[in-house]
């Protein structure tokens, strides 16, 4: 199995270097704060308009390990229906069996979500990240004494 991955990467350098930054950065994300986890279980139910789905179950939104990103955790916390909505969309259509992204986000003193990029190397090709950014640029943080950024993980989970 390693030979074929040190074959696969020679053929792809730059897909296994682009693929272990995110790894990285993944990691470094998720020390800080634990990966947001959403699961699609092959029925739709969100597509139906009960987006209540997206808190009952196995999603979730684990408790920081930075208290200072504790409001961070509760607005995705609060917002986890939208981003499910997204998953179940492109799972539906059959775009995407799950993965992993990074949210960046850039929120200003006043709460307000000024910019924001998803880094979602596993959702290439699909509209994901598109309708993430989409949603989270509608967060609302309560304010603080400066702007901040910060990089929160997601797994995207099928079956």
């Amino acid at each position: 199995m390693a030979m074929r991955t040190v074959l696969l990467c020679t053929l792809g350098v730059l897909a296994c270097s682009r693929t272990n930054d995110f790894d990285r950065r993944f990691e470094q994300a998720a020390a800080d704060v634990p990966a947001a986890v959403l699961h699609h279980d092959g029925m739709g139910e969100s597509m139906g308009g009960n987006v209540r789905g997206a808190r009952a179950g196995r999603d979730h939104v684990p408790d920081p390990r930075l208290a200072a990103l504790a409001d961070v955790s509760r607005v995705v916390r609060q917002n986890l229906a939208g981003v499910k909505v997204c998953f179940e969309r492109e799972s539906v259509a059959g775009r995407t069996q799950g993965g992993k992204a990074i949210v960046n986000l850039s929120i200003a003193a006043n709460g307000a979500v000024s910019e924001v990029r998803v880094d979602a190397p596993d959702f290439m090709g699909s509209e994901l990240p598109g309708c993430v950014r989409a949603q989270a640029t509608r967060w609302r943080f309560p304010p603080s004494k400066s702007a901040r950024a910060v990089s929160y993980p997601f797994v995207f989970m099928a079956g």
